[in-house]
């Protein structure tokens, strides 16, 4: 996962870096735009929203590969990105 995080850092178009100056604001965006947050309100009664923890004791192995697979069809939506390239460029990168 964070192979795909990386790779779509480095490769993001320009027009993103000052949406996501960090890694991780651009992972716990894609967490969320994959549909895995949590709602709360804030103390001014605003709905919130956070990312959800990818700790392995807070998600199983199945709800992590459906994360996984949302959060690259959510980079190929919003990027861009051709996903077989992507994914080429991901085990590349783990490697």
């Amino acid at each position: 996962f964070f192979a795909l995080i990386n790779v779509v850092f480095d490769n993001m178009p320009e027009q993103y870096d000052r949406h996501f100056p960090t890694r991780d604001d651009l992972r716990h965006e894609l967490i969320k735009r994959a549909g895995f947050y949590n709602e709360y309100t804030d103390l001014k009664g605003k709905k919130q929203f956070r990312a959800e923890s990818m700790s392995f004791d807070n998600m199983s192995q199945k709800r992590f590969e459906e994360l996984y697979d949302r959060v690259l069809d959510v980079v190929v939506k919003w990027f861009a990105f051709d996903r077989e390239i992507l994914e080429s460029e991901i085990m590349q990168f783990a490697d």
